[in-house]
């Protein structure tokens, strides 16, 4: 089974959001994804936003923090929390700044619009097959789907380029390790959220268009 990284997307027309607070353990300071400091906090942003958008008009599932933090529309993240293991629900707030007060206004929005998908399981990667490097003390996943961005001065626009996965490279993760969970981070890599070929299938089903699905792994 396929595993695939949930990544960011930075070109979306329309609003996105920026994230306030992190998870964390509050005993050690090892990664921990159940122990929350802070609500998850939004502050949303414009992006070329067209005139009179309305909620319905807006994403089902968003990732902001740089692809570390996942939230939904509510009525949203009620179905997914019952269709994917390793997420649990919890609240968000909006921070209180001009920009996130006049959009939440013009559509009527409440905190109890959308709420946050923590992702609850966490495992180790096979780091006798999975393709790790290190460089100045940094962890570099090496053979993985990604996406190349360049400015073209004669169109005046980025030019976004996929690379494919290298044949048996990048993340490895035992069955065993991920039990019954399908949205999953991995320890070396704490920010990014991960899933496999059932949880892509059940998201995708819904409208996440900030959201790359790019191919990093498999289960063994």
């Amino acid at each position: 089974m396929k595993i695939w990284r949930l990544f960011q997307k930075v070109d979306i027309i329309g609003i996105t959001a920026l994230s306030h607070g992190a998870w964390c353990s509050s005993k050690t300071n090892e990664f921990s994804p159940d122990v929350r400091v802070a609500p998850l906090i939004l502050e949303w942003i414009e992006n070329g936003i067209k005139d009179n958008l309305v909620i319905a008009e807006l994403s089902d599932i968003y990732l902001c923090g740089l692809g570390r933090d996942l939230f939904s529309k509510t009525n949203v993240g009620k179905k997914l929390v019952d269709q994917i293991e390793g997420i649990g629900f919890s609240k968000v707030e909006f921070l209180n700044s001009k920009s996130s007060n006049d959009l939440v206004r013009s559509l009527d929005l409440v905190e109890e619009s959308f709420c946050e998908l923590w992702v609850s399981h966490s495992c180790n990667a096979d780091l006798q097959k999975s393709t790790i490097s290190s460089s100045e003390g940094s962890l570099i996943l090496e053979g993985v789907e990604c996406v190349d961005a360049k400015y073209c001065s004669r169109s005046n626009e980025i030019i976004y380029t996929r690379k494919p996965r290298e044949k048996d490279k990048g993340l490895f993760v035992d069955k065993e390790e991920l039990g019954a969970n399908s949205l999953f981070r991995v320890r070396e890599f704490p920010n990014w959220i991960l899933c496999t070929d059932m949880a892509k299938e059940v998201l995708t089903r819904y409208k996440c268009e900030n959201i790359n699905f790019l191919e990093v792994g498999e289960t063994e």
